[in-house]
């Protein structure tokens, strides 16, 4: 049985919120909010109680998960 490798070419974006800080604490999110913190300039994860950084991620088209 042979297997056919597939491929597409995808081009897609995703439009995060950008938000100072004053603007973040001001607002009211869910648990799984991303936004874009304009203030410490990182991406930011609402885990329900409070906004943790994400690791490795700096704006600049550079992204590295810290494994």
């Amino acid at each position: 049985m042979s297997r056919t490798r597939q491929t597409a070419d995808i081009v897609s974006k995703i439009n995060i919120p950008q938000l100072t800080e004053a603007q973040r604490d001001a607002g009211s999110f869910v648990a799984g909010a991303i936004i874009y913190n304009t203030t410490s300039t990182k991406l930011e994860f609402y885990n329900g109680s409070s906004w943790q950084s994400l690791p490795g991620m700096s704006l600049g088209l550079t992204v590295a998960l810290d494994g």
